[in-house]
């Protein structure tokens, strides 16, 4: 076989391992820091440009973080969300013509209330149209059981994963032990599609796709809950609807529901550390959807056609130890000492972090600039010892 059929071979199979690697650690559910530094430097481009938005007209977030009450429990009492309160919000809004609720309040065994019966009826018969949160004990490695097991239909994981370095929310994992998250519940409830699991491999449909995505912050809900419009960010229950100084009233409740996407939960006390600071966990469950919404997680063929084209590339010019640029006739006859200087600067990394920009830019996929660096200089140790020559 001649030189250059054994390097085009090698480039061929090179990248195609390469690009499987890479799918398999973009599809890890640990954050890790080479992307936390480069993807939020972009999102928070992108978010002070206006460029990366989340459709507020089709949202409404109501907030029960004052909505508390005092429970009896075999550790003693204990202050949960008042269900009382959960059970008259979902017989307003079943009036309002809401598209889908997404309840983000722990309903777990062993914290009983009077109102619980009627609040589990009331969410069966809401059907498909709600999801509920539950959560994996993994000290007992089994879910914490739900207060009525009826409801394990309607309820969707709100998990995330940390690593032994970072302990904020960066990744949301669609698919957990087996079952849907939260996000990808309502994804299925609301758009229909859904995401499936062969081993490692995830699909939407027939398209390729992450199970694991980085979850971009359009919005700050951290500081003041007002928006530059004047509108709240979240809608406090009792300042707005319940108190007896409330602006509003239940009916104004219910025109604010109609046609929306409805998601329920703590925003005062369950927040998580992110890039842009605490931030409400139902905001980033719901963030987390919107990127399956959009079609984030999709891996068309253009993109793989990219980075295939970028890593064969890259293996060539690595087995035939010659840098393709010099091919290009003004660069080689170029006398220009100091473009020749910045081009030798040019190595694998640098490359692949532009690359991985502009994968995230127009693609919201982003690279493990890691593995594809750590790759390319492998390879080229070898085919430089393979090449070098010893002079005494």
């Amino acid at each position: 076989m001649k030189t250059g059929i054994k390097h085009i071979f090698f480039s061929l199979v090179a990248t195609v391992v390469l690009l499987v690697l890479c799918y398999v650690v973009n599809n890890s559910p640990y954050p890790y820091g080479e992307e936390t530094s480069l993807l939020t430097v972009l999102e928070t481009y992108m978010n002070r440009h206006g460029k990366n938005t989340f459709e507020r007209d089709s949202v409404l977030f109501l907030n029960v973080g004052f909505d508390k009450a005092l429970v009896n429990t075999v550790h003693g009492q204990e202050v949960i969300t008042d269900r009382a309160v959960l059970l008259d919000v979902l017989q307003t809004i079943q009036e309002s013509g809401y598209k889908c609720v997404f309840l983000d309040i722990r309903l777990e065994g062993g914290l009983k209330t009077p109102s619980d019966s009627a609040l589990v009826e009331r969410i069966l018969k809401m059907g498909d149209s709600i999801v509920i949160a539950r959560h994996w004990d993994y000290g007992r490695g089994k879910d914490f059981p739900l207060i009525d097991s009826r409801l394990t239909d309607q309820a969707a994981y709100c998990d995330y994963t940390a690593s032994l370095f970072k302990s904020s929310y960066e990744r949301c994992q669609y698919l957990q032990h087996g079952a849907p998250s939260a996000p990808l519940k309502l994804y299925e409830t609301i758009n229909g599609r859904s995401i499936s699991g062969f081993g490692w491999i995830y699909k939407d449909g027939r398209t390729l796709c992450h199970n694991s995505l980085f979850v971009g912050i359009p919005e700050d809900f951290s500081g003041s809950n007002t928006r530059t419009d004047g509108q709240p960010k979240y809608w406090n229950l009792t300042e707005y609807f319940y108190g007896e100084d409330a602006p509003f009233s239940k009916s104004d409740l219910v025109s604010l529901c109609k046609g929306k996407i409805i998601v329920i939960g703590d925003f005062d006390n369950d927040r998580h550390d992110t890039y842009m600071g605490p931030q409400p966990g139902s905001y980033l469950h719901y963030l987390a959807y919107d990127n399956l919404r959009k079609g984030r997680h999709l891996l068309h063929w253009w993109y793989i056609l990219m980075i295939a084209t970028v890593f064969f590339v890259s293996f060539i010019q690595i087995a035939r130890q010659k840098r393709i640029i010099y091919l290009i006739p003004i660069v080689k006859k170029s006398k220009s000492r100091l473009l020749h200087f910045c081009l030798s600067l040019l190595g694998s990394a640098f490359l692949m972090g532009i690359v991985s920009y502009l994968s995230y830019i127009l693609f919201r996929n982003p690279i493990p600039v890691f593995i594809p660096t750590l790759a390319f200089t492998i390879c080229d140790m070898w085919f430089r010892y393979k090449t070098f020559k010893y002079e005494a």
